[in-house]
Order: structure tokens, then sequence, then C-alpha cells
């Protein structure tokens, strides 16, 4: 994991999985900046950059599928499990207060960034005001979880008892398949 993080794809590749995530694809926004980060952490906050770069255009292509207001949108809603109920409450938030239901929304874990961006373009929301509030949000999120990385991954991943040959062996596991059981197949 080490060598793909210093890679060149490895900017590339946290970019276009925050896009991923922001736009369409569920999951956790972090699944690859912590484990690129923990593998190379002088590079952490350069990652974490392409990383807030990639979230705020899937973020901004989100609010464009909820401004289209299309059939699709409403599947992929669905999709992501998106009740009509959820999508009313997060109406009635961003109706009452704007600003601060994107920048808590957009930089902290507590609302789906995807559903926070598809209604707010559903519900027309100035593009310029709502495209400067993810960003700042965005912005946050990444820069925090790159601190964390940065200055805490090791003291974290130590008080769990994960040494460095374990950390290498669970990251080559989750980027290139079950390596134990490779070992055990060729034993």
């Amino acid at each position: 994991m080490h060598a793909w993080a210093e890679s060149g794809w490895a900017r590339t590749g946290a970019a276009f999985w925050a896009f991923l995530q922001s736009a369409f694809v569920p999951g956790p926004a972090d699944a690859l900046l912590a484990p690129l980060g923990l593998a190379d952490p002088p590079r952490v906050f350069e990652l974490a950059l392409w990383s807030a770069v990639g979230s705020v255009l899937g973020c901004l292509a989100a609010f464009g599928l909820g401004a289209a207001g299309t059939s699709a949108t409403a599947s992929l809603m669905h999709l992501a499990g998106m009740t009509g109920e959820r999508m009313l409450h997060l109406r009635t938030l961003l109706a009452e207060h704007r600003w601060p239901v994107i920048l808590i929304g957009g930089a902290l874990p507590v609302l789906s960034t995807k559903l926070l961006c598809v209604t707010a373009g559903a519900m027309g929301l100035p593009f310029l005001d709502f495209a400067v509030a993810i960003a700042a949000a965005r912005a946050v999120r990444y820069a925090g979880a790159a601190a964390l990385i940065h200055f805490a991954g090791d003291r974290l991943l130590d008080r769990f008892g994960i040494t460095q040959a374990g950390r290498d062996r669970e990251i080559r596991g989750i980027s290139s398949g079950d390596q134990n059981d490779q070992d055990d197949r060729e034993s």
C-alpha cells in the first residue's frame, strides 16, 4: 500500500473515490484516504486536498441531479435508502437553517452528503451559495481526517494492537483480496 500511496495514482484514486462517494456510491467518505494516509503519513494532507476536490465535484453533481428533478434522481435516492420522510425532514432543516445545515452536514457524518446535495438542488438553493458552503464543509472534513491520520494514526493503530507487519498484511488483504486465503492455498 505504501508503494501505491507514493505512486502517481494515489491522488487520482482518492479524488475519484471521493467524487463517486459524494455523488452516487454509498460508503464511507474516507475509505481510501485512511489506508493511503496511514501508509504514507507525510502525504496525507495532499491526498486530503485531492479527496476534498473530488468530493466537492461529486456534491455539485448530486446538486445538479436534484435540480434536474429526474426520475433517475428519485431512483438513486431510493437505492441509497432515502425515504420520503427523511427527505421531508431534510427539506425542513434546509429551509430553516440553510448554511449551518450544509456546513455541519457536509463536514460531519450526521447527514447523508448525497441526500443533502440532492435535496439542496431539488429545493432550488442558489448554486453559488451551495457551492461555497459545501466546499468549506468538505475541506474541513478532509482536513480533520488528515490531521487525525497524520498526528494520531500510529498511536491509534498501536492502541488497537496493530503492528507494522499486521498493518501491512491487513492493507494487502484490503487492496488485493484476502492474502491469508491465498497463503493457505499455497501451503
